[in-house]
């Protein structure tokens, strides 16, 4: 196996972030090679720490935060994060890490890779701790302003997902909105409840209707399906508030109830809601494995990241998903 990583592009200096490949190169088996996708500068400086199997492509290009992704894509072809995705493409490599601009990322991969059976647009999914199972939540920002049509094929991809991955036999599906009721939110979304009423009938999942967003983690669904652009504000208002309460807790503790039970209670709430600790977001819907890291990751995210890869990379997500949705059309 042969897992791309983009160190280029995000908030930690590429050096930085090189720890968590080589980490990775460490901790897997000696079957898992790595390839490392970063400018010219810093490849001199990180090939005095290569192993054997970590091997470096040049990029003469990068793509920023701040580029327009498609005029990105078209211009830089030789970005570190164009570079990536055409190593997939050719089988070069098994899966794709980056952690660059999530615009430029969809873009590339959505010319140059096929999309799954009856899917137009590819998702971004991340799943999450509620108090029941795991909630898998997608789009989280790789198609901004969808249509409904768009929603229900995410509905079916997040389906999919659930139960030849998960092993969920009839996932419930729910529509993130302003309320619980048929008639709210836009036209898109009701446009969007009443297709995925009628989808529920055929027997692949069991739409639960819409769902506001303080009930998500209360577990009452398997898939939240939202376009792009809430489903990322959604996304990013989950990290800051664990983040804070992580934080907060932590202070508090310091200075009030220092113990070990309460440390390691504390430990095990920040492995649980703590962003750092999930693989990042799997781009589901195009046949490849590529996953996006947040912006601002540090090498233990980047590390969660590629172990996520490794791991969709080793259960055959995409063939499962493609042979899921063929079964389900």
């Amino acid at each position: 196996m042969r897992i791309g990583v983009d160190i280029m592009g995000g908030d930690t200096p590429p050096n930085e972030l090189f720890s968590a490949v080589y980490d990775a190169a460490e901790a897997f088996a000696p079957s898992v090679s790595f390839v490392v996708f970063a400018q010219e500068k810093n490849i001199v400086s990180l090939e005095t720490r290569t192993r054997a199997n970590i091997e470096f492509v040049s990029a003469k290009e990068i793509i920023t935060m701040e580029d327009p992704p498609l005029l990105a894509v078209r211009r830089k072809k030789e970005s570190s994060i164009c570079l990536g995705i055409k190593a997939l493409k050719e089988k070069k490599i098994d899966a794709f890490v980056s952690l660059g601009n999530t615009g430029a990322l969809i873009a590339s991969a959505m010319m140059a890779l096929p999309t799954l059976p009856s899917i137009e647009r590819a998702a971004l999914i991340a799943t999450l701790p509620t108090a029941e199972e795991r909630v898998s939540v997608l789009d989280v920002g790789a198609t901004v302003g969808c249509k409904p049509h768009h929603m229900v094929q995410f509905s079916r991809l997040g389906a999919a997902y659930k139960k030849c991955i998960e092993g969920v036999e009839l996932p419930r599906v729910g529509l993130l909105n302003i309320g619980v009721e048929q008639q709210k939110g836009t036209g898109e979304l009701r446009d969007a409840y009443r297709q995925l009423e009628a989808l529920t009938q055929e027997g692949h999942f069991h739409f639960v209707g819409n769902v506001e967003s303080t009930e998500v983690f209360r577990g009452q669904v398997d898939v939240l399906v939202t376009e792009g652009f809430t489903g990322n504000v959604f996304l990013k208002t989950v990290e800051g508030v664990s983040t804070f309460i992580v934080d907060y807790l932590q202070q508090a503790i310091a200075e009030h109830l220092d113990s070990e039970e309460v440390r390691r209670a504390l430990e095990e709430l920040k492995t649980k809601i703590h962003y750092a600790e999930y693989p990042g977001g799997l781009l589901l819907g195009v046949d490849g494995v590529v996953v996006k890291c947040h912006g601002k990751s540090s090498p233990k995210a980047l590390f969660n990241g590629i172990k996520g890869a490794k791991a969709c990379v080793e259960n055959n997500v995409v063939s499962k998903v493609s042979a899921c949705l063929l079964h389900s059309s």
